[in-house]
């Protein structure tokens, strides 16, 4: 294990680390042709910020420039040392550095910057004491709550314009309304912002206006939920959803006859490996945080839902109270420790979710606990950074256990529904998951009262309005009247053919009725402002096509409630309303009700994930392309399987919350499959997965688009394992595929490390995998992300910084694999549809092809592998000609590779 100092380190802590690793790395780079790119000097001021074991037990080094102990926050290298000392990596590093840091000199005071960075985020700055710490790192302590310290440290950081500034960094958790973790840059010279980060990453799983009441059943055989426990002797038993079920509506389908969506969980713990006590996730059990394995003292063990690895609790009115406020949970647990049973109601759906706080919290405890247990076999553990109150001298940083708030703000003067989130500060310091109720309009009815249609109801959805929504009286004051078809009489012009789209001045009088228009040819909030102009008191907007009907948009003009109705009932009603006039219709609209994200395990798993690879990276996934949310739903994924699934099998993500199927479209545009007729996301479609944000007026990743592409690739290649070496049902210390891809991705994400794009997401798992199997799986890997756009000439532009670093992704597809890898059974290759002549040549080379070939990468290799000649090709046929007069004479390798063609023949020159 890594020996770390026994304090509290921070953030740059690796500077005191092992010290025989950063000796073997400056001995590489000094024996190394990399050694031009560093004087002396700046490899001797190298050191190791961040130290990692992977499950093949090499050492991961993340590594920094520094000047006088001072180091540069955003410019690291990381590298590799195996088993026998041999280094691995890449060297990054910023010319001139030292000559460019001895310019800046600090000006400002700490006080001075702090007031800067807490302004910027609207905080008041309390009385603290300063601890200083070891080179350069400072916390200022709050000793009435640990959870109000702010720990920072003086660091050099680059700027997007390269423009190396000396700033003050600070870390701490907000304490206004929105109590956001923040990473904030002051610089050290001006006082000015230099860069504001907010590190609680929020995902709303929601996607409204969906509304299902079919049951769809999926039947698998039931596993077993418990085995001899690890344990002091003592029995804790939780109703909850079983880990491996999304929610209780997956459960309840598995087994229809537990109506409820729980069960009984006894001893979860002991589903950590069988392994020697010491080597247990957690050896104490859930409820228990001795520092000594194996002891209980009556400080160290919890009736309720607390213990070494989380405390859960409820903070319904969003005062984010201290741990010390908290130290007890009434109701929470019958029995005595260690006996201990939590078994409390839950009744699904519910207008009253605040009656279930106790079964709410219980399941948000126990799912925390088994990410820990899980996720610990396979590398996130003490001496990695993980989550943990005593480490038990494994290693690592302690007292940083998380804090889960369950139903989070819900009974606040302002409620907050349809998010989930989880904050990651460094290694030592508490990190936070606060999970919501989500919020499900019932379906308003549109119920007709005369004609041939008296008795029809429809369901209609409500406007999704930014500004100007009204909403309908709520039941039994339900709005009714008149139905009629707003006229406009115009259809002369192209950008109004329907009379009846609303799209200019009414004709016929509507004052007081209930105005009908079809979609199309204008906004939905200018529709309704010509309704409201007639004198309508409400406005039908009717879809014109058989897609999903979203009413968008906004104005604050809008006075009048809009709702929406599909093509397939519109139509029946426009009918009756053209050939019988008169029809009357009542709006029925009932209360909310809300689904809590704490029943929701993916949710959990998800949020938790988010924590795994902010840690793992080193706390600094900020670059455009990173793939945090692609991570957490991964993670998500991979508790999911089960025996029989295939990965042709359609996964969708986010359907309890939002009231769906379990088979439901859920909240990503595509269901996560390995068939791409299904789910088309590749690398080129990156570039555009950004937008205008009207509210700050600035443009915006859409990370959540982004994660979905990088999740996708992970499926893919999770299932490229499993196919491989078969799947395990033993998820703790399994031997399948999917325990396999487990420990590579995560060993990836180590090595991968601070700002990381989908090119260097791609190599680090060549590289996890060569560290761990000497590259068993070096061609499968090529092959799943050469599938989906990441191949061997894909590159990820020339910025990886902002909404920038998106939009210079590449739009065509680069599906080429390195020139090592033979060609598969499945690529085209015959020479009777590509041929290459003269062979041998003097420089000029003719392709002649027999078919058009939409997109290919042609590239000739010397001998080395390097390449010495690339070229795109795009609908290329006939022939093609390159001239290669300036190389030397030789033998060289001639590629093309694109689309299902992979075609390669060896040419010589002289």
């Amino acid at each position: 294990m890594i020996k770390k100092l026994p304090f509290l380190l921070f953030l740059f802590s690796g500077i005191a680390l092992s010290q025989s690793n950063i000796d073997l790395i400056k001995k590489h780079l000094k024996a190394s042709s990399s050694q031009s790119k560093m004087s002396q000097n700046e490899i001797d001021n190298l050191i190791i910020f961040d130290e990692f074991t992977t499950t093949s037990n090499n050492f991961v080094c993340h590594v920094k420039q520094t000047q006088n102990g001072i180091p540069i926050y955003n410019v690291d290298s990381n590298f590799i040392i195996d088993k026998t000392g041999k280094v691995s990596g890449k060297l990054k590093s910023i010319p001139n550095f030292i000559d460019n840091a001895k310019k800046r000199t600090q000006k400002i005071d700490l006080n001075t910057a702090l007031i800067k960075a807490l302004t910027s985020t609207n905080d008041v700055a309390p009385k603290y004491s300063l601890n200083k710490l070891e080179n350069n790192r400072f916390r200022l302590e709050n000793t009435q709550n640990k959870e109000e310290n702010i720990s920072g440290q003086l660091t050099y950081f680059l700027t997007d314009k390269n423009e190396l500034k000396l700033t003050y960094f600070f870390e701490y958790y907000s304490k206004n309304g929105e109590k956001n973790l923040w990473n904030i840059f002051i610089n050290a010279e001006t006082g000015d912002l230099i860069q504001k980060l907010n590190n609680t990453l929020k995902c709303s799983f929601h996607k409204e206006h969906h509304y299902s009441t079919n049951n769809h059943t999926f039947l698998f055989k039931e596993e077993n939920l418990s085995r001899l426990a690890l344990l002091p002797s003592g029995t804790t038993n939780y109703k909850v959803i079983p880990w491996n079920y999304e929610s209780p509506n997956h459960y309840k389908e598995a087994f229809p006859t537990n109506t409820e969506g729980r069960t009984i969980v006894t001893n979860p713990e002991s589903t950590t490996p069988l392994a020697p006590l010491t080597l247990a996730a957690s050896p104490n059990g859930w409820h228990n945080n001795n520092s000594t394995i194996g002891t209980t003292t009556n400080s160290t063990k919890f009736d309720y839902t607390r213990g070494n690895n989380v405390f859960a609790y409820s903070d319904i009115t969003n005062s984010d109270p201290s741990i010390a406020s908290i130290n007890t949970y009434t109701n929470s647990s019958s029995g005595v420790y260690p006996d201990l049973t939590f078994d409390h109601p839950y009744s699904g759906l519910s207008n009253s979710p605040i009656n279930e706080i106790h079964a709410a919290t219980t399941n948000l405890f126990y799912m925390n606990n088994i990410m820990h247990d899980l996720w610990y076999q396979y590398g996130f553990n003490e001496s990695n950074k993980n989550f943990q109150d005593k480490n038990y001298g494994r290693g690592g940083i302690q007292n940083d256990y998380v804090l889960a708030q369950s139903q989070d703000a819900s009974q606040n003067g302002s409620p907050s529904y349809n998010n989930a989130n989880f904050s990651t500060p460094s290694d030592g310091n508490n990190p936070k998951m606060q999970m919501y109720l989500w919020q499900h309009p019932v379906p308003i009815k549109v119920q007709i009262t005369n004609g041939s249609l008296a008795g029809q109801t429809y369901n209609a959805i409500d406007n999704e309005f930014t500004s100007g929504h009204i909403e309908l009286p709520i039941t039994p004051n339900n709005l009714s009247g008149e139905l009629i078809l707003l006229n406009d009489a115009t259809t002369n012009n192209t950008t109004n053919p329907d009379v009846y789209d609303g799209c200019s001045t009414a004709t016929n009088i509507v004052t007081g009725k209930i105005a009908v228009v079809r979609r199309g040819n204008c906004s939905f909030s200018s529709k309704a402002i010509t309704a409201q102009n007639a004198g309508a008191k409400a406005l039908i907007v009717i879809n014109n096509t058989f897609s999903e009907l979203e009413l968008g948009g906004g104005d604050a003009a809008v006075k009048i409630p809009v709702i929406g109705l599909s093509k397939t009932d519109g139509d029946e009603l426009i009918k009756v309303l053209t050939t019988e006039g008169s029809v009357s219709a009542i709006f029925e609209n009932k209360n909310n009700i809300y689904a809590d994200g704490d029943f929701d395990n993916g949710i959990i798993a998800h949020e938790y994930g988010h924590g795994i690879s902010t840690r793992l990276s080193g706390n600094c996934l900020n670059s455009s392309e990173q793939m945090g949310e692609g991570w957490s739903d991964w993670f998500w994924l991979m508790m999911q399987i089960k025996a029989g699934d295939k990965g042709s099998d359609k996964k969708s993500i986010g359907t309890f919350t939002n009231n769906l199927p379990t088979n439901g479209k859920g909240i990503r545009k595509y269901p996560y499959t390995t068939d791409m007729t299904s789910n088309p996301y590749t690398y080129a479609d990156l570039n555009k997965m950004w937008y205008p944000d009207p509210i700050s007026k600035t443009e915006k990743i859409n990370v959540h688009a982004i994660g979905t592409v990088w999740a996708t690739i992970l499926w893919d290649l999770t299932w490229a394992y499993i196919n491989k070496y078969g799947y395990d049902s033993n998820i703790y210390n399994g031997t399948g595929g999917n325990n396999k891809i487990m420990k590579i991705v995560l060993d990836a994400i180590k090595i991968d490390g601070c700002s990381p794009s989908f090119i260097t997401g791609r190599d680090a798992i060549l590289a996890a995998d060569q560290a761990a199997t000497g590259g068993q799986n070096y061609e499968l890997i090529w092959r799943v992300f050469a599938r989906r756009g990441v191949g061997y000439s894909a590159s990820s532009g020339a910025s990886n910084t902002g909404v920038a670093g998106i939009k210079d992704n590449p739009t065509s597809l680069h599906t080429d694999l390195p020139p090592n890898i033979l060609l598969s059974d499945t690529d085209f290759v015959s020479n009777d549809l590509i041929n290459i002549y003269p062979n041998p040549s003097n420089g000029l080379i003719n392709i002649s092809f027999d078919r058009s070939i939409d997109h290919s990468i042609l590239r000739v290799n010397d001998i080395n592998g390097r390449i010495v000649y690339s070229e795109e090709l795009n609908n290329t046929s006939d022939l093609k000609t390159i001239n290669l007069d300036s190389l030397q004479k030789g033998f060289y390798i001639l590629n093309i590779q694109g689309q299902n063609i992979r075609f390669t023949q060896k040419i010589l020159l002289e």
